[in-house]
């Protein structure tokens, strides 16, 4: 979701705007960021200013970056490059499978270093099952990326 303004935005603006995007009230979101109540309506009205940590929490909540908030020049949210259908492929499958990140790094590891050229084989045969095969069988010995249990 982008978060578009015309000219600069203020942090408190832009959580308003954001809270009414998703249908939260100014009570709620304050007592799920841990907030006194009224608090965004102090700072609205120059009594103050969200510290760090706030920010961090708000932020969060919203699933923004602090940077956004923070920055009143800031007057779009960025958003990351959409993945290709082979980074999707393996990220179904890593969540599939209920790896940590350090366990698909090193199926994805050993996959290529077992048969050069593999990553270009994958890509044209059914990704998930010969991927599946590898993470299983490493999941199986329990093996880092360089063979060591």
């Amino acid at each position: 979701m982008v978060c578009d303004f015309v000219g600069m935005a203020t942090t408190v603006e832009k959580i308003l705007t954001l809270l009414e995007q998703r249908g939260w009230t100014q009570g709620y979101f304050e007592s799920m960021a841990g907030l006194s109540a009224n608090r965004i309506s102090k700072w609205k009205n120059d009594q103050g200013e969200p510290t760090l940590r706030q920010g961090l929490r708000m932020a969060r909540l919203l699933g923004v970056p602090i940077e956004y908030l923070a920055d009143d020049q800031a007057d779009a949210i960025e958003q990351p490059p959409a993945l290709t259908a082979d980074e999707d492929a393996i990220l179904k499958l890593v969540r599939a499978l209920r790896l940590d990140v350090s366990q698909a790094m090193c199926a994805l590891a050993n996959a290529g270093r077992h048969e050069p050229g593999r990553f270009e084989v994958i890509a044209e045969r059914d990704t998930s099952e010969s991927l599946r095969r590898d993470i299983e069988q490493m999941k199986a010995t329990k093996t880092n990326p360089h063979g060591k249990p």
